[in-house]
């Protein structure tokens, strides 16, 4: 009787070691599978606190640099008015002295009264009706009445002046174009060693600088090769992006494509017709924190 009672003791030790067991290896799965998710939405807001600061240093980078073109060519539009050319001829002389001073120039044009565009090589740049068959979505006037448009790979300012009058012609703006690949270097900052990289965007997806990053040329759809080439994180559905994108909200996009775990990072930019789309590896933030 007493070998079983110890028997029996002996098989309840055993029962309760090996309960005590297996609720010590329950806590520490779910300790570390709770560290793991604790981990993960700490890299994630960190990556979008981080992302956050430095999309608004790029637009204001980006900014900085339109507005420094516009302060370029509005002194020629005052030049011209200071000039006071006789006949085309001295106005084609004016404009290619103007050109040579900022070989960044695509094209350098005065808008007259009869809707077209005025040249150094003496020929129209394009007519109005020209312009309307460009892309003209991708357009925004700033607070200061200034146009900026996209079309043909080019970003084109337009600043108007007091209107100078040349024989025939009434001259009311200067026009200059920029190839699109210059404006894309306004958008070359990195607060985190060098792993970040910005490109704008349309509403509709529309590559217009900087997309060269990403594998794409400019007037591709980031939206398109997202959808095709890329895995979402966070339950997003393209759908989703789309529709955040339109309705002008700033958000964080994780995704993996291929083997890659990234963050894009979007943020309407100040004209709110164009979006800032900034990338950044999952684990740049992640090495930061575990350092």
């Amino acid at each position: 009787m007493e070998l079983i009672t110890r028997s029996r003791e002996r098989r309840r030790i055993a029962l309760v070691v090996v309960v005590l067991v297996l609720t010590l290896l329950i806590a520490l799965v779910y300790t570390v599978v709770s560290s793991r998710e604790a981990t993960s939405a700490a890299v994630e807001t960190m990556s979008e606190v981080y992302l956050q600061e430095l999309s608004d240093q790029v637009i204001a980078h980006f900014n900085t640099g339109i507005d420094g073109k516009f302060c370029q060519i509005d002194t020629v539009g005052s030049s011209l008015s200071l000039y006071q050319p006789a006949d085309l001829d001295e106005v084609r002389d004016f404009l290619a002295c103007m050109e040579a001073d900022d070989e960044e120039y695509a094209y350098l044009a005065l808008r007259g009264n009869d809707g077209r565009y005025y040249t150094a090589r003496g020929v129209a740049a394009a007519s109005d009706d020209d312009a309307a068959r460009g892309d003209l979505s991708l357009s925004y006037r700033d607070a200061s009445g200034h146009d900026v448009m996209l079309y043909d790979g080019t970003i084109a300012l337009v600043d108007a002046f007091d209107p100078v009058t040349c024989g025939d012609v009434t001259f009311t703006a200067v026009v200059a174009g920029y190839d699109v690949n210059i404006i894309s270097g306004r958008l070359n900052l990195d607060l985190i060693k060098g792993s970040s990289r910005s490109s704008v965007i349309g509403f509709d997806g529309t590559c217009i600088a900087g997309c060269d990053a990403e594998g794409l040329c400019n007037g591709d759809n980031l939206f398109d090769a997202l959808e095709a080439t890329a895995r979402l994180d966070d339950g997003f559905t393209m759908d989703q992006v789309r529709e955040a994108v339109d309705e002008g909200d700033s958000f964080l996009l994780p995704f993996w494509y291929k083997d890659h775990h990234e963050y894009l990072y979007f943020r309407p930019m100040d004209n709110q017709d164009w979006y800032l789309c900034t990338a950044m590896p999952y684990g740049v933030v992640d090495e930061d924190i575990a350092g």
